[in-house]
């Protein structure tokens, strides 16, 4: 084989790497079909298999329960490690916008002592920070006014795990933007506890984190449901255990 040929191959396997590391890293053929069809397509097989047995579960949320939104560092949350009477929404991988979408199907919201929400990290992957913010605005506003909020800032995470050089600046951002929209509603509070997750280098602490840079550890959930006890016994009138 000569030279040229050589050089011409190894210039295709090349750009066949690169294209397979972008559509992986940034989930490139959705996010594309998203724009161009302007549909919801991050929403997972997970998500879309566990909204009947959410709209199933929801009848039985007793009225003055506590209820939990958000992605996967809620779906793995022990809630009942928090309060006597809580109901769990957590979907892992979901979105902001996903979140919006399924609202609709929590009538127990309205009835919540509390609401604690935790969402946001998979939308860095789909939208800029500003459309993120937008659907922040629009999902506090949604929210039921009269229930008390706890919306929980974006986790660190720890970038040499897959993810972009300046994620941790990229959320810090989002974080100060977010605090922002939910001073705007009496009924928000805005937890930031990131300085708690941080390592000295300035990403998720590794001994929090399952390995993946991302999901809580067992050390790293107990960390967090002593900040969620403490929070909610200062905006709710009955008592948190």
């Amino acid at each position: 084989m000569s030279k040229r040929k050589v050089i011409f191959w190894l210039y295709i396997v090349l750009l066949h790497l690169l294209v397979a590391l972008l559509v992986h890293r940034m989930s490139l053929i959705p996010r594309l079909m998203a724009k161009f069809s302007g549909t919801v397509v991050e929403n997972t097989s997970l998500y879309n298999a566990l909204l009947p047995y959410h709209r199933r579960m929801d009848g039985s949320v007793p009225d003055g329960a506590i209820v939990f939104i958000g992605d996967s560092m809620v779906h793995a949350l022990v809630t009942s490690a928090i309060a006597d009477k809580t109901a769990n929404y957590g979907i892992g991988g979901d979105t902001v916008a996903g979140l919006i979408d399924r609202l609709s199907i929590y009538e127990s919201l309205a009835g919540a002592r509390a609401i604690v929400v935790s969402i946001g990290v998979n939308d860095l992957w789909w939208r800029s920070n500003d459309e993120i913010e937008l659907l922040y605005r629009q999902l506090f506003s949604q929210l039921p006014q009269q229930v008390p909020v706890l919306a929980n800032a974006i986790f660190p995470v720890e970038e040499k795990f897959d993810f972009p050089d300046g994620t941790n600046d990229r959320i810090n951002a989002l974080n100060s933007s977010v605090a922002a929209v939910a001073n705007e509603h009496d009924n928000v509070t805005f937890l930031d506890y990131s300085a708690e997750f941080t390592s000295d280098s300035a990403q998720l602490d590794p001994s929090l984190h399952i390995g993946d840079g991302l999901h809580l550890n067992t050390r790293g959930y107990q960390l967090w449901i002593d900040i969620l006890r403490d929070n909610l016994r200062a905006v709710t009138s009955l008592q948190v255990e």
